[in-house]
């Protein structure tokens, strides 16, 4: 089984991009017309830059979930910095949770935890009854059933 997330809005975070770039392009023409405003033009030219990279990075930003009867495996994927993979057998897994994450109970988290080391929490303030099929599917993917920590 394979889960793949991936944020939604990327058309939006398009258009928000190319209007920054508008803004950085104007704020260039002002600083080049009035040099006395370079300082502090050029620090907020600077901060924009910087969120333009940001919603680069958490927008196109990808995380995948496979497993089979033996092994589970967590990949990591942004277009700005390393690939990031996390592989455990299936007999290290100590269990697999679904974990409530807001005071309503609406929204949730996949924790896995391993027999060693931390857990990984993923799709963190989805929907729960989302999350619940997808647990489920983990569990008889590696043959537990439901059994087994979670």
């Amino acid at each position: 089984m394979t889960v793949t997330e991936r944020l939604s809005g990327r058309a939006e975070a398009v258009a928000a991009i190319l209007f920054a770039l508008f803004v950085l392009a104007v704020m260039i023409d002002v600083m080049m017309s009035l040099p006395a405003l370079l300082l502090v033009l050029g620090a907020i030219w600077l901060i924009e830059a910087s969120l333009i990279v940001a919603v680069i990075h958490n927008t196109w930003r990808t995380t995948t979930l496979h497993a089979d009867s033996s092994r589970i495996t967590l990949r990591f994927k942004t277009p700005l910095t390393r690939r990031r993979e996390i592989s455990w057998a299936v007999a290290d897994i100590e269990g697999i949770l679904v974990l409530t994450t807001s005071a309503d109970g609406g929204l949730a988290e996949i924790e896995i935890r391993p027999v060693a080391g931390a857990p990984a929490k993923l799709f963190t303030d989805h929907r729960q009854i989302d999350l619940n099929p997808i647990a489920a599917d983990l569990h008889n993917v590696i043959g537990r059933n439901g059994r087994g920590g979670g």
